[in-house]
């Protein structure tokens, strides 16, 4: 986990206010207003935290005092910003005790969509620290985790009824030459859990599951979904892709398709985002049961 909080770390790294700023507000990022006042503050206690429609639904204003803070928030989304302002203010206390100053925060994002990624289909991630990540992202106001779930390199997504996605697909012999086996596979409770913790902190989970490419490790557990089978297929050790193509000609893809397409309820609004794998349909072209058929064409 320590690699994707430095990846982190590093994107914040450049929003940092200058250190001389003794006498400012350290919020990363940067509220849309902020009207600073002579007194100081050395208590951050909520004294107040109400609803406030007029601000809109994802702002917020945060008054500090002398005798403590007091939030006002246009919706559910605007108090976790304003919360989360609130928490980088009681760091900054905490690292000057002197005080900080009184004033007035008014803030509402600039932009709708604020995501990080992360990669668990190449190096699986356990959900307790992927709740460290999204601690993270709730601190500095991310609103969206992008989650690879599948890829090449190993299978993340449970499927019911087919068992070699976690005894194969999921697993691999070593990663670059390094000989140390890696696998990993969530089950459907921890996505829920992972789905939900992310809601309660204002963040969206966006599943990427790639089809009909990206798909090494599905190759080595169901040879029988790919236009050219082949049963001696590995999950993939090292960067890049193949040209390994689920068959949309194939009943056993359909049959898949189903218990598959179950795993959307895990997520929020997973119609609203579709990733497709996209690799040259060279090799469907080839394929018998696949040459000449609507909708399919050669790269």
């Amino acid at each position: 986990m320590a690699r994707p909080l430095s990846i982190l770390g590093g994107i914040l790294l450049s929003f940092s206010p200058p250190a001389e700023a003794a006498a400012q507000y350290s919020i990363i990022p940067e509220p849309s207003r902020t009207e600073l006042k002579q007194e100081t503050a050395t208590t951050l206690q909520l004294l107040s935290d109400r609803e406030a429609p007029s601000l809109g639904t994802d702002a917020y204003r945060l008054t500090v005092t002398p005798q403590g803070a007091h939030l006002a928030s246009g919706g559910k989304e605007g108090r976790i910003y304003g919360l989360a302002t609130l928490r980088q203010l009681r760091d900054q206390l905490t690292e000057q005790p002197e005080g900080i100053p009184c004033g007035v925060i008014t803030d509402e994002p600039r932009y709708p969509w604020r995501g990080l990624m992360v990669d668990p289909a190449r190096h699986f991630i356990p959900v307790k620290d992927l709740e460290k990540f999204v601690d993270l992202m709730a601190y500095y106001k991310f609103n969206k985790l992008h989650l690879h779930l599948k890829d090449n390199q190993g299978w993340r997504l449970p499927v019911p009824g087919y068992p070699k996605l976690k005894s194969v697909a999921s697993r691999r012999a070593e990663s670059f030459g390094d000989g140390i086996p890696h696998e990993g596979m969530y089950t459907k409770q921890e996505l829920k859990g992972l789905v939900e913790y992310c809601a309660k902190r204002g963040i969206e989970v966006i599943p990427e599951i790639d089809m009909p490419g990206h798909n090494q490790a599905l190759h080595a557990a169901y040879p029988e979904f790919f236009c050219f089978p082949k049963p001696d297929m590995n999950v993939r050790t090292t960067a890049g892709n193949s040209r390994e193509l689920v068959c949309p000609q194939k009943p056993e893809v359909w049959n898949f398709m189903p218990p598959f397409s179950r795993n959307s309820k895990i997520f929020s609004r997973p119609a609203r985002f579709i990733w497709a794998g996209m690799r040259p349909l060279r090799n469907s072209g080839e394929n018998a049961l696949c040459a000449g058929k609507p909708g399919l064409k050669q790269a």
